[in-house]
């Protein structure tokens, strides 16, 4: 009977050394599958972001082009934000001072003034920064729109630092919220008037 009492004690304690170590093996691994998702999620934001940014730039290489397009004579019009103004002496043009978005709710793309104040989710004037907000259309894209259209976490600005007759310097800027971190990914682009 001792021998049997021997051999019970000894079963009972690997079974509670077995399922410890099996507690600890399920918590080792919900964390690593925890923190992997978590990495996943930060990867995706940063491939979104630079691809928003890809898209800002060839917006406005797009403007640049259809304008030089539409009046190939005048050299001085590659630069009109909104490209369905015929009249050159009439169009807007971007200045260093602004900040502006890129906008293709229309199908064409064009670029509009929204405020001196720049893109920063970190300042208190959280009301300016919504002018810079991205939605998320039916069809999955991106858009300035709010209008029926689902809110994104992300946040895109087109800042000209520098212009002159044969060239343009701008900056697209991509802000998300992490949690309660801010992040972003900035990129600038010099371009030409090849004319």
């Amino acid at each position: 009977m001792k021998k049997h009492n021997k051999k019970l004690g000894i079963i009972l304690t690997e079974t509670l050394i077995a399922i410890g170590m099996i507690a600890v093996g399920v918590v080792i691994s919900s964390s690593i599958i925890n923190s992997s998702i978590t990495t996943i999620k930060t990867a995706q934001n940063f491939l979104t972001a630079q691809n928003l940014i890809t898209e800002g730039i060839e917006s406005v290489k797009n403007i640049r082009n259809t304008n030089w397009l539409k009046n190939p004579n005048e050299s001085s019009c590659w630069l009109r934000t909104d490209v369905t103004i015929d009249d050159c002496s009439s169009a807007t043009f971007p200045n260093t001072t602004d900040n502006y978005i890129a906008d293709n709710g229309s199908g064409i793309w064009k670029i509009t003034e929204v405020s001196a104040q720049e893109l920063d989710l970190s300042g208190t004037n959280v009301t300016g920064q919504e002018l810079y907000r991205l939605y998320i259309d039916d069809n999955g894209l991106y858009t300035n729109n709010a209008s029926g259209n689902t809110s994104s976490n992300f946040y895109r600005s087109v800042k000209f630092t520098k212009i002159t007759a044969d060239q343009a310097e701008f900056e697209i800027k991509v802000q998300w919220k992490d949690g309660v971190k801010i992040v972003g990914a900035t990129r600038k682009y010099l371009m030409a008037n090849y004319r």
